[in-house]
């Protein structure tokens, strides 16, 4: 008689290609149009493919200057594989993520086992749970440099949690600390604060005191060479470009120069904010940052979307669900009961209370209270944490009568599956209809090929677009030559430009559309998503209008062109 145990990692690679399967299909519809940061991506990828430079003309870049934010550039080279083979299009530039997001949960596999010291089987349960989750599916379908930031970033807690046993694992984790610091911005500072909590291990508290209090050289060493490994990791993010450049985007969201002086000003008028402790500037950031901190253990916030900032951004997943969806939401309470009673100075689960704050304190010192994307690397703790919900409850339900906890596990997976047959519906199809704000607006995608078809046919091609970074989007969908974008580079916006960054290229040139005017003008083409009136450009002679249809045939721009 074969060994069920057999069966056991055929199953397991079948549930990795059933994984990768819900992540790439329908890649191409749904999401129903690329947002802005993934065209920046993508078509940096495609012109370090074709010249070796990026958009601006800089060779081989470690950051790109994108929308002068200066995105890690580590995705754009990742997908360049995929555009050789494919081409650049909306698959191949998510399908990074997606290759990447499904990786994840093999490591998610490896330490829950390893952590919860559990069987195979078991840990697989958790891991087929887990990867139905709101968050694993949608964020792997696009392009998000956090999403295989924080990939990378479980493979290295991986190896973090074998780091005594053996050289291979301290390198490993090394190989991927550095790719997960050169994913993502937050992982610049996640990754040295786990380290620094692991090893100097503050829970356990004797432990840490006898550091100070029994003071060796070779003890410090110990503890603080992966700092300086980490540090020599990241110093070349800095030394390739010019600080104040990396620091951009700091600059922009940090909680420091948005929130500064911190005590409100109908408080501090008139008064020294240092003089009181109900006007000092520590008490109100204190509370700033406590918020911040502590709105990512809220259930709710977990569980479901209210937000509307997130639900009108790449983060809006749909139907109002957060990033564990409501029934992660509930497993999460019973694993926090769990945690809360396991947890001691001796547990390895100090560990996942680590994990979390690392993965929170980036986010926690940016203007928003609650951002999942800069926060994503504390997500895989949180989803262990709502497996030990998940196997309190299997274990309470195992010691009912034989008959009764059968019933239950079939309830309660029937349940589940149906579940994640309306997740995977709404994802797939759902995500063609939403548009998601302004972030994934409709009409550059379908209009792009007809422009291209247009442009040695006309001397002038106006684009009026209310979107400060349309241009990404026109490069990418009309797989501009990036020979001829880097020829513009010196005349685009300069750093620091928070506004309007498009910019005229070739003979696209950047208007607003007001065909009062524009009638009077020949050998043009008009691209607009403004509301045009057919009966004024029919009227006109010369003029004709392409109404420019998306895929759920709803008329969302217009190319005008007038002999």
């Amino acid at each position: 008689m074969i060994k069920i145990n057999h069966f056991f990692w055929p199953l397991f690679v079948v549930f990795i290609c059933l994984s990768l399967f819900v992540r790439t299909v329908g890649l191409d519809r749904s999401p129903i149009s690329i947002n802005f940061d993934e065209a920046s991506l993508g078509y940096n990828a495609y012109s370090i493919s074709q010249t070796g430079k990026d958009e601006y003309g800089i060779s081989y870049p470690i950051n790109l200057r994108s929308f002068n934010d200066y995105k890690p550039a580590l995705y754009a080279y990742l997908t360049i594989p995929w555009i050789k083979i494919w081409g650049l299009n909306q698959t191949t530039v998510r399908l990074t993520s997606a290759v990447l997001g499904t990786m994840s949960l093999v490591f998610l596999f490896l330490i829950t086992r390893k952590l919860f010291k559990i069987t195979n089987w078991l840990a697989l349960l958790g891991t087929f749970v887990v990867s139905f989750y709101p968050w694993r599916i949608h964020y792997s379908r696009v392009a998000l440099e956090t999403n295989i930031s924080t990939s990378f970033f479980i493979a290295a807690v991986y190896f973090l949690i074998g780091w005594r046993q053996n050289l291979a694992n301290k390198i490993l984790f090394f190989v991927f600390a550095f790719l997960s610091i050169y994913s993502y911005h937050s992982a610049r500072l996640a990754i040295p604060v786990l380290v620094a909590l692991y090893f100097f291990d503050p829970i356990n508290y004797k432990s840490f005191f006898s550091i100070f209090t029994r003071f060796s050289l070779k003890k410090i060493f110990t503890l603080i060479w992966p700092l300086f490994v980490l540090a020599l990791i990241i110093l070349p993010i800095f030394v390739s470009n010019n600080s104040a450049e990396v620091f951009q985007r700091f600059n922009q969201t940090n909680v420091f120069s948005t929130y500064y002086p911190f005590t409100p000003k109908e408080l501090s008028q008139g008064k020294n904010p240092f003089a009181g402790f109900l006007y000092h500037p520590f008490y109100y950031f204190g509370g700033i940052i406590s918020g911040h901190l502590l709105s990512y253990f809220s259930p709710r916030n977990l569980a479901v979307n209210v937000f509307l900032w997130i639900e009108q951004s790449t983060q809006g997943i749909g139907d109002q669900l957060g990033n564990l969806g409501w029934i992660g939401g509930i497993l999460f309470i019973f694993g926090l009961i769990s945690f809360s009673r396991l947890i001691n100075f001796k547990s390895d689960l100090r560990l996942l209370l680590y994990w979390l704050l690392a993965g929170i304190i980036p986010s926690a010192l940016t203007l928003n209270w609650l951002y999942p994307f800069r926060s994503l690397n504390a997500f895989p703790a949180f989803e262990l944490i709502s497996l030990l919900g998940l196997f309190s409850i299997i274990i309470y339900i195992s010691r009912l009568k034989k008959y009764i906890s059968i019933g239950i596990f079939i309830a309660l997976g029937t349940y589940y599956l149906t579940s994640i047959t309306f997740f995977l519906q709404n994802e797939w199809n759902y995500g063609i209809w939403q548009t998601n704000g302004t972030f994934q607006p409709g009409g550059f995608k379908e209009a792009s090929p007809i422009l291209n078809s247009l442009k040695n046919k006309y001397k002038t091609i106006y684009l009026d677009s209310p979107h400060a970074q349309s241009y990404a989007m026109f490069n990418f969908y009309m797989n501009y030559p990036p020979s001829q974008i880097q020829r513009y580079a010196s005349i685009r916006p300069k750093i620091g430009s928070k506004d309007f960054l498009n910019f005229n290229f070739d003979n696209f040139v950047y208007k607003k559309y007001d065909w009062l005017k524009d009638r009077n003008k020949n050998n043009i083409a008009i691209f607009t998503s403004s509301e045009v009136y057919e009966s004024e450009i029919n009227s006109t002679p010369g003029a004709k209008l392409i109404k420019i249809y998306n895929s759920l045939g709803i008329w969302v721009a217009s190319i005008i062109t007038k002999d």
